[in-house]
């Protein structure tokens, strides 16, 4: 269950970390600067958090890094 349950968690902080900044880029950002410009912004700051919420996901759950064999 650690890689499931990694999974689980990852996806879990990726969708609140959505559910915060989708609003600020739709409420705030988009109105100023544009739609498409907005959703640059936005992926430029998901892209760092969705980073910290793997290494989150992998250090609590101590899932396996590499892939095993096959």
């Amino acid at each position: 269950m650690s890689t499931a349950g990694a999974g689980l968690l990852y996806g879990g902080l990726a969708f609140a970390a959505g559910m915060v900044l989708g609003p600020a880029r739709e409420l705030l950002l988009a109105p100023r600067i544009g739609a498409v410009p907005a959703a640059l912004v936005e992926a430029a700051a998901m892209a760092p958090l969705l980073r910290v919420a793997a290494r989150i996901a992998l250090a609590r759950l101590s899932a396996p890094v590499a892939g095993g064999q096959r």
